[in-house]
């Protein structure tokens, strides 16, 4: 069944062969990003962590119905700041947050301190003599003319914008991602996890790890969805029920910009830390006259995704993604559920401290899935972890006899084509479907797909550690083994070294009889 808006869409991909229109403007942001990168280099001399925040402002002043390009002169006389474009740029982006009261001031000034660099930084302001205009004045041409459409196309929703720029400006050199430990998360990744633990329209969603919001802006797309037409139920959702932390300012005005633009300026997206965040405040629990509290909403849902690899010695062992894991799961109502993307090596538990994590998470909480992932999956972002996705319910202990569901879903239809990344083989939607169905329990397949079983905190929580082949070999299987063997032993023999497969009881029983 297709809504009457995806009838040319499925026609135009399925029967034409054209690429799907979120690939084409996935595309087109990317090479947008491309220019800006150059542009940001050669004519404004940006530095790489400036970047998004540039966009960021740029975007937030389109958004302004009062804002006019055309107002941009290129001229900067003397230290008259106030006609320079970047301040009529930032002024802007600054009067449309504060009309729209998306946030408190003190936070609209968190923001404001990542744009303020473009009011008075001269080579952005100043005609450049190969552009015959300012470096802003381009940008903003480009992202008005190339992005800002896709910003606002309501078929995009779900897409992450500036995560797109972000993943860009960190993929050229001196990019400061990967010694952050920060994978961005693909969008079919975040839906996906969204779709896992069934966010709706009556969650209180939780990202503590929110970069630029890319699990947030997936969550209210579902929720949007489940509420439907009900605007007083999409209010809600917008005002109430979306929650990110992020530490690095940067990251948090990407973020929070990503959701103003989404049309959720109002969510609660914190600057902090996921291990300092007061638990109460972030519940919304209430301290009552006589002493006593009462519990807030909390959250039912968390979706997250830890910077990796952090904890790379004994200093560091409590920013390991279990240490992230274990926090997250304490935010959560009883009976919440938590999905989480990690490095395999994760679920193995190598160190002390990890073990122990392990089984505390365990006597706390219940491991109800693991589902092993495409090694490729972040491949658009410079990265190529192997990552599992882990699906935990909150405050309830793991039962000894509770069955666990280790998925193998390295074949997910996304492969790796040249200079375009990752893309869809054409089996994605129906690969995706099939997962589904197998958790759902409504589609069955073999153990080199799932394999269900009972765990323990010092199993390793992923597929490949409880999957045996169970299927019986054919006799060509037994015969090309049988002939693959045979061959070895003639050329060991051939090469002189048959005395190291000859067994050596077999060569004294032959001298004595």
């Amino acid at each position: 069944m297709f809504a009457e808006d995806q009838i040319g869409e499925y026609y135009a991909v399925q029967v034409l062969g054209r690429r799907p229109r979120a690939e084409v403007q996935l595309d087109d942001v990317r090479a947008a990003a491309a220019r800006l990168h150059e542009g940001m280099r050669n004519y404004g001399s940006v530095e790489n962590d400036r970047k998004a925040p540039l966009v960021s402002a740029i975007l937030l002043a389109l958004r302004n119905p009062y804002f006019d390009p055309g107002r941009l002169t290129s001229i900067s006389p003397g230290n008259n700041y106030q006609v320079w474009d970047g301040r009529i740029i930032y002024d802007a982006a600054e009067q449309y947050m504060k009309s729209e009261a998306f946030m408190p001031q003190a936070k609209i000034g968190t923001l404001l301190d990542q744009f303020s660099f473009i009011k008075t930084a001269p080579q952005l302001n100043r005609a450049h003599r190969d552009l015959g205009e300012s470096p802003l004045k381009w940008m903003v041409r480009i992202l008005a003319n190339d992005v800002y459409h896709v910003v606002t196309d309501p078929s995009m929703t779900a897409f992450d914008v500036l995560g797109n720029f972000y993943h860009e400006f960190i993929s050229y050199g001196g990019g400061d991602g990967s010694g952050l430990g920060i994978v961005l998360t693909p969008e079919h990744v975040t839906t996906l996890m969204a779709e896992l633990i069934d966010v709706n329209a009556t969650d209180y969603v939780l990202d503590p790890t929110a970069g630029t919001a890319s699990f947030l802006i997936a969550a209210m797309q579902r929720m949007f969805d489940d509420a439907g037409d009900n605007a007083a139920m999409r209010e809600d959702i917008r005002k109430n029920r979306l929650y990110g932390i992020e530490l690095q300012d940067k990251l948090f005005a990407i973020g929070t910009t990503n959701m103003i633009l989404r049309g959720d300026g109002k969510a609660n997206f914190r600057r902090d830390s996921i291990f300092e965040a007061p638990m109460a405040e972030m519940r919304g629990d209430v301290k009552l006259p006589d002493g006593s509290i009462a519990l807030g909403h909390g959250f039912t849902k968390v979706l997250l995704n830890p910077p990796y690899s952090q904890a790379k010695d004994k200093s560091t062992r409590n920013l390991s993604e279990l240490a992230f894991i274990e926090r997250a799961l304490e935010f959560l109502n009883p009976g919440g559920k938590l999905a989480v993307i990690v490095p395999q090596s994760a679920m193995v538990g190598k160190t002390k401290e990890d073990k122990a994590r392990k089984r505390y998470i365990l006597e706390r909480n219940t491991l109800e899935t693991v589902i092993t992932m495409n090694p490729m999956t972040f491949a658009n972002s410079g990265h190529t972890p192997h990552t599992v996705i882990a699906i935990f319910t909150a405050g309830r202990k793991h039962p000894v006899d509770h069955v666990v569901r280790f998925v193998n879903f390295e074949k997910d239809g996304w492969v790796v084509a040249p200079h375009r990344g990752l893309v869809d083989d054409g089996t994605v939607a129906s690969r995706r479907k099939h997962l589904l169905e197998v958790l759902r329990g409504d589609a069955q397949d073999d153990t080199s797909f799932i394999v269900r079983s009972e765990v323990s905190a010092e199993d390793e929580w992923q597929h490949s550690y409880f999957y045996f082949n169970d299927v019986p070999p054919t006799y060509e299987d037994f015969m090309k083994t049988v002939a693959d063997y045979v061959t070895w032993q003639v050329d060991m023999h051939a090469h002189g070294l048959g005395d190291l497969i000859t067994p050596v009881t077999a060569a004294v029983c032959d001298e004595e009889v």
